[in-house]
C-alpha cells in the first residue's frame, strides 16, 4: 500500500549508529547523570548529615529518659518504704502531718518527674520524625538520577558490551551493582519512628548516607575520566 510517510522515512533515514557511536552516547549520558547526582548530593549533604545527627541525638535522649525513669521508680519505692518506717516510728497523734507530707511527696514527686519525661520524650520523637522526613525528601531528589545511571549501565551492558575495554566492563558491572544496593537501602528506609525503634532508625539512616557518599566517590570516576573503548586499546 502506498504510503507517503513511509517513502519520506526511507529517503531521509540515516545509517543506523554503530556500536561505538551508541557506546559514546551512553557514556555521555552516564557522565551527565553522574555529574548531576554529585552536584545534588553535595548540595544536600550537610542537611542530610544534620538530619542523621539529629536522629542520633534523639536516640541518646530516649536512652537517658529510660535510665531516669528507672531511677525515679527506684526513688519512689525508697520514699514509700521511708514513709512506712516513719509511720510506725512516730506516734499517730504527733506525726500525722509529717506522715502526710512524706506520703504526698513519695507519690507526687515521681508522678511529676514521669510526666516531664513523657513530655520531653514526645518532643524528641517529633524532632526525630521531622529529621527522617527531611532525609527522605532529599533522597527522593537523588534517586531519579541514580535510576538513569542504572539504565545507562544496562544499555552499555546489553548493546555496547563488545566495544568496552575489559577494565571498563568490570567497572560498569560494579557501578550497576552499587546503584542497585543503594536502591535497596533507600527503598527500605523506615517511614516512622518510635521510642523503641529510634536507635535502629538512626543506624539505618546513617548507613544510607554513608553508602550515598561512597556512591558519589564511585561516580566521580565517570565525570573526570572517559570510559575506554576496546577500539582505542588496539
Amino acid at each position: 500500500m502506498f504510503s507517503f510517510e513511509r517513502i519520506w522515512t526511507e529517503m531521509f533515514r540515516s545509517n543506523p549508529p554503530s556500536p561505538e557511536d551508541e557506546a559514546e552516547e551512553s557514556i555521555k549520558q552516564l557522565n551527565i547523570n553522574a555529574s548531576v547526582f554529585i552536584i545534588r548530593f553535595n548540595k544536600h549533604y550537610q542537611s542530610m548529615l544534620e538530619s542523621v545527627q539529629s536522629c542520633g541525638r534523639m536516640s541518646e535522649r530516649v536512652k537517658q529518659y529510660r535510665y531516669t525513669l528507672k531511677a525515679c521508680v527506684g526513688l519512689s519505692l525508697l520514699l514509700g518504704v521511708l514513709t512506712i518506717v516513719v509511720a510506725v516510728a512516730v506516734a499517730l497523734d504527733q506525726g500525722t502531718f509529717a506522715i502526710e507530707i512524706m506520703s504526698v511527696f513519695a507519690i507526687g514527686f515521681p508522678f511529676v518527674v514521669i510526666l516531664m519525661l513523657w513530655e520531653e520524650r514526645q518532643k524528641s520523637m517529633t524532632i526525630a520524625r521531622s529529621s527522617i522526613e527531611d532525609f527522605r525528601r532529599k533522597v527522593s531528589l537523588l534517586n531519579p538520577k541514580l535510576e538513569k545511571v542504572k539504565r545507562v549501565c544496562e544499555e552499555l551492558r546489553r548493546s555496547s558490551w563488545s566495544v568496552l575495554g575489559g577494565t571498563e566492563r568490570v567497572n560498569i558491572m560494579r557501578l550497576e551493582q552499587s546503584v542497585l544496593e543503594v536502591f535497596v537501602l533507600t527503598e527500605g528506609l523506615s517511614m516512622s519512628v518510635s521510642p523503641d525503634s529510634v536507635t535502629q532508625v538512626y543506624e539505618e539512616y546513617r548507613k544510607t548516607l554513608s553508602e550515598l557518599d561512597k556512591m558519589k566517590v564511585q561516580l566521580n570516576y565517570y565525570t573526570g575520566t572517559a570510559i575506554i573503548l576496546a577500539s582505542e586499546c588496539q
